[in-house]
Parts: structure tokens; C-alpha cells; sequence
């Protein structure tokens, strides 16, 4: 027993001396078989240091190697010491804490231990390493149109808490987190709840346009970009600006909110020619913007580009460097599902994985500030849709045959359920065929209507469908008599007489087509002759078709109408660019 006491001292002032002269704290040995456990409970991990990213550098620290190197510390030098000298070190060496955008929990790359570590040394590390606080919400503007009008508003990040949004001493007036200016000019002041500092917005001081990049056709939300590359725009300018240098432009001007101010329409491509106005020129750029590559199905949806079965890919990476941040989530919801750093060599398609359903992609630049956003769809298993067995973006105008439109055939190819959404119009017949349906023009007991060349899909199952619209290219068209009162839509040729034609004043036929339709031609005659009338067709008030209209005194002196013939004669409508002709007058 006194041996055993003696031993036990001899040990006591080995540990007093080794700690006099190395002041480490000392070794505890009464415990041996925790020690490596604690060491591995008490290493960094993500939740307890994500607000560092830093290179993994545990391959080159070998574990037996770490207890020398703390025990050949500089004496004086404290643990808490230690721990600081470790965070300033990352810090000079450009692995400080970065800002990332808000809208959910900071995802950088977890820090690793450089082999073990002492849980004195671990938790000190952990104070000594106090979170970031994440930037502001970030808010943005965007266009819209609104009962009739287009107005621009200051759209918060959905999810943040907000006191008040002010311009002057008025409250603005909120849809969905859009807060609709009143004046295009004045200045927004924003108040945040949860210890977010105030912030002010102004869209214009002394510029006389600002610039929308919207949706194809101008369909949803625009949201505001400082130069024009490619796609459809719309650009509030001010009435100063005067006229348009194109005469012709894809769609005629439109109110908007702000009585000085004027919303057009512009539409870039590689090949389009400048555009502006008189006394101002606007800021085109040849600057690609970024955007989603893959096997992509051009229906008509409101919802962003629809994918397949191969997840979209980002493209353009020369832009890479200038970005700090890609953020990816859900749009139903807002729910982030990851984010990334290109320098991390992470794709879209690895953060998707098997997921289907209604996404965005927000990318920030380097002062963490919102530089693109975008929605889209991915339906996974799809791979084609065919309509009258042509794909989806090759199908042609459908011409009624002489008794007016037939079914048309709409089929999903690819391993996923597909079904008619429940506000889909018109009378989808499921065929035999797996996923293939036959759309009629018509409901029960109803004339047909273009109404029903809408039809709405729901494509999966479950939590991760995702929703499709297909507007189907029917051709129709209408008769308007002197006092602007509309006939019924139809598909076969409207039967008149040649003194319609010579007493005609105010009466004119509209004819509704796809979209992609930019000019027609009508006549009697041969309609490959330049004496022909070509008209210009417009987007509809959908903005999902074109329309176009002519008047029928414009054929009043038409030989065809100036001498009796003794068959029946056909007024006939040619597509630009096309071989598609079809009657739509019949004179008997």
C-alpha cells in the first residue's frame, strides 16, 4: 500500500512538473477508453460550424501526430490563444465567413479538425467562432398586369416578416408579398420584423425608361434588368421618349398605372433588329442571360420551362466566376431544397436527383445580390408529347376540315401517370393507348369554342406531380357586325352574299391562330399575289393567341364581288410563310 503511494505521488509531481513547463492543461488518464470517443463527439460539424467554408484538410493530419504537436506548443500560449490564432489564420487566408443570401439555414462547407482536439479546445473554438448574421431580405422589382393595366411593385422574398412598406407617408397596398408602387419614381422605405435593418428603394431617379425581361409572350411576372439580350421585354418609358423606331412592333402599347409613363413591348433575337424610340435608345446587350439546357417541352404553361426525364443543366459558365451563390428550392411554398457554389462543381441535375415537380433557381452575385431567378418544371420519366403524332413546338396550325375541327389526339410518352386536370376544358376521352387522350372541340350539347383548345394535365402522382398546359392550334373565327356586336366563334366558312360586301361599312371578321403566326394573307384570288392584302396579326388579351381582322368593305370593289358568276366563290385566308390555306367566306 505505501508503494502503491509512493507511485501515485511520483506521478502527481511528473504531471505538476510537465505543466509548469509546458502550461497545457493536464492529461486525464483515469479514463482512458473515452478519450478518443470525446475527441470525435466534440469535432466540428455542421451544425455546429457551417458558417466557415473551408477546404478538407483532414487526409493530410495524421491523428498520432496531433498530441505531439500540442504538447510542443509556445509556452505562455493559452488554449482559448490557440483557437483564436486557428479563426484569424482562416480568416487572412480567404476562408472567412460569407454572406449568403437569406431565405433559410446557411449550407457551406462544414470545417474539419486537423486531427484530435481536447474538448476544452473544441468548445472554446465553438464561442470563439460567433455565427455570421445573414444580410437583409432581399427584395426585388417587377411588372405586371393588373386588371387591365400594368403597374410595378416591390416584391419581398416569400417568408420574411414585414412591418411596413412606405412610399412617403402612404402605405402601399400588398398582393401575394408585391407591394404596388404608386409613383414609378418615389423612393420605397422597407421595415423588416426580427431586428432587420430599415431599407429604401428607388426604381427611377432621373431615367426616362425602366426594363421588364418577361415570360415568352409577356405572359406573368417581368422582373426588372438593366440591359436588353434575348426574349420578350416590356419597357415602361415616359411619354418624352416619342415614338417607336419600329412601326410594326410585336404588340401594340398599353396603359399602365402611371399616367407620364407607357408600357411597350419588345421582343430580342440574335437576328431581330435594334429597336428604341425617337428621342431616347434603349440598353441592348449581345450578353447572353443564364439559362436551363435540356430536353424541354414548349407547352403554354404560366410555371417555367418543363422538363423531362433528364434533369436541366445551367448553362453559360463563363459567368460562373462573377457568381457567389446558386440557390434552388420549390416554388410552391418557397422551400429551399439546397445551395451550392459553382466552384464546388455541383450540377442541378445532382441537387434534383429523382425529384419531379415546380422549381426555382435563384444565383447571386458576388456582393450576395440577386442576379437571376427563374421558375421551371420537371415532370420525371417524361419523354415526349406528341399532338396529331407531331411533337409539342412542331405541331402546325389545325384547319377545320368543311364540317368544322375533329378530335385531337394528345399523347405522353414515358413512364408516368398522366390524367386531365379537373379545370381543363373541353371533353378529354381517354384511348385505349396508355396516356393518350382524344380532345374534343366542343362540350356536351354546346357549339365549339376555342375555349376548349385549352387543356390542363397533371403529370406524376402524388406531392411531386407537376401541372402542364397545352393550348391546342385550332383555327376559328368571327363575324362582327357595324355596331361592334360579335358573333359566335366558328369553324366552318361563314356563308354571305356580294351586296354584304358593296354595303359594308363598319363590319369585319377576326380570325384567332397559334401564336407563332406573324402575318396572313386574304383574298379571292391567287393569295401568292402581292395585290393581295397582307395583314399583321396581334396578341389576343390572353397574350396565348393571335388575332387578326379585316374589314369587308376592303373587298367591296374585288372582281370577284363587282360581277355575278354563276358557281359559288370562296373568300380564302393564306398563312405567311406556310402552305396552310383555308375558305372562311362562302358566297353561294
Amino acid at each position: 500500500m505505501k508503494f502503491r503511494k509512493i507511485i501515485q505521488s511520483a506521478k502527481s509531481a511528473l504531471y505538476m512538473l510537465l505543466r509548469f513547463f509546458c502550461k497545457r492543461p493536464p492529461i486525464v488518464e483515469e479514463n482512458p477508453e473515452n478519450s478518443e470517443d470525446q475527441n470525435l463527439k466534440n469535432s466540428p460539424t455542421e451544425e455546429s460550424q457551417t458558417q466557415v467554408p473551408t477546404q478538407d484538410n483532414t487526409a493530410d493530419a495524421k491523428p498520432d501526430d496531433s498530441k505531439h504537436k500540442n504538447a510542443g506548443q509556445v509556452s505562455g500560449e493559452t488554449s482559448e490563444q490557440s483557437s483564436q490564432k486557428e479563426t484569424d489564420s482562416s480568416e487572412s487566408s480567404g476562408t472567412a465567413k460569407d454572406e449568403i443570401p437569406s431565405g433559410g439555414d446557411s449550407r457551406s462547407e462544414p470545417v474539419k479538425a486537423k486531427g484530435r482536439r481536447d474538448k476544452d479546445t473544441n468548445q472554446t473554438a465553438k464561442n470563439d467562432n460567433p455565427k455570421v448574421k445573414p444580410p437583409p431580405p432581399q427584395c426585388r422589382f417587377v411588372c405586371y398586369e393588373d386588371n387591365g393595366r400594368w403597374v410595378v411593385a416591390l416584391a419581398v422574398e416569400a417568408g420574411q416578416d414585414v412591418q411596413s412598406v412606405k412610399q412617403g407617408n402612404n402605405g402601399l397596398s400588398t398582393n401575394d408579398c408585391r407591394y404596388i408602387l404608386e409613383d414609378i419614381g418615389a423612393k420605397v422605405t422597407v421595415k423588416f420584423q426580427g431586428g432587420h435593418p430599415t431599407q429604401t428603394f428607388q426604381l427611377l431617379k432621373e431615367e426616362q425608361f425602366v426594363v421588364f425581361k418577361m415570360r415568352k409572350n409577356w405572359k406573368g411576372e417581368g422582373q426588372k434588368v438593366k440591359t436588353l439580350s434575348s426574349g420578350d421585354y416590356v419597357v415602361f418609358a415616359r411619354k418624352s421618349c416619342g415614338k417607336r423606331i419600329n412601326k410594326e412592333p410585336p404588340q401594340e402599347a398599353e396603359q399602365c398605372r402611371y399616367s407620364d409613363f407607357t408600357a411597350h413591348f419588345f421582343s430580342v433575337s440574335e437576328d431581330s433588329e435594334r429597336d428604341g424610340f425617337k428621342n431616347c435608345s434603349l440598353p441592348f446587350s449581345s450578353a447572353k442571360r443564364f439559362l436551363l439546357k435540356g430536353q424541354r417541352f414548349p407547352d403554354d404553361s404560366d410555371l417555367g420551362e418543363l422538363f423531362g426525364d433528364d434533369a436541366p443543366r445551367l448553362d453559360d459558365a463563363e459567368k460562373w466566376r462573377k457568381i457567389s451563390w446558386i440557390v434552388v428550392g420549390k416554388e410552391k411554398g418557397g422551400k429551399e431544397i439546397d445551395r451550392f457554389r459553382p466552384k464546388e462543381e455541383k450540377t442541378l441535375a445532382e441537387v434534383l436527383g429523382e425529384r419531379s415537380g415546380w422549381f426555382f433557381v435563384r444565383i447571386y452575385d458576388a456582393n450576395v445580390k440577386l442576379s437571376d431567378s427563374f421558375p421551371f418544371r420537371r415532370a420525371k420519366g417524361l419523354k415526349n408529347i406528341l399532338v396529331n403524332n407531331q411533337p409539342l413546338g412542331e405541331v402546325p396550325p389545325i384547319v377545320p376540315t368543311k364540317n368544322g375541327h375533329t378530335k385531337t389526339i394528345v399523347r405522353f410518352e414515358g413512364n408516368l401517370p398522366v390524367r386531365p386536370a379537373n379545370d381543363s376544358n373541353g371533353i378529354c376521352e381517354k384511348l385505349e393507348k396508355e396516356n393518350t387522350f382524344a380532345v374534343s372541340p366542343q362540350d356536351k350539347d354546346e357549339l365549339p369554342h376555342p375555349d376548349n383548345d385549352k387543356t390542363k394535365w397533371i403529370l406524376g402522382s402524388g406531392e411531386d406531380c407537376v401541372e402542364s398546359e397545352i393550348l391546342l392550334p385550332r383555327i376559328w373565327w368571327k363575324f362582327i357586325e357595324e355596331k361592334g356586336k360579335e358573333g359566335d366563334w366558328q369553324d366552318t366558312p361563314i356563308k354571305m352574299k356580294r351586296e354584304e360586301f358593296r354595303g359594308a361599312k363598319d363590319e369585319k371578321i377576326r380570325i384567332r391562330f397559334s401564336f407563332r403566326i406573324p402575318k396572313i394573307a386574304v383574298g379571292f384570288g391567287d393569295l401568292n399575289s402581292s395585290d393581295n392584302p397582307t395583314i399583321r396579326t396581334k396578341l389576343s388579351k390572353d397574350r396565348k393567341t393571335r388575332e387578326a381582322e379585316f374589314r369587308l368593305d376592303d373587298f367591296a370593289f374585288d372582281q370577284a364581288i363587282a360581277k355575278p358568276l354563276r358557281k359559288a366563290i370562296y373568300l380564302w385566308v393564306k398563312l405567311k410563310d406556310s402552305d396552310i390555306i383555308f375558305p372562311i367566306v362562302h358566297i353561294p
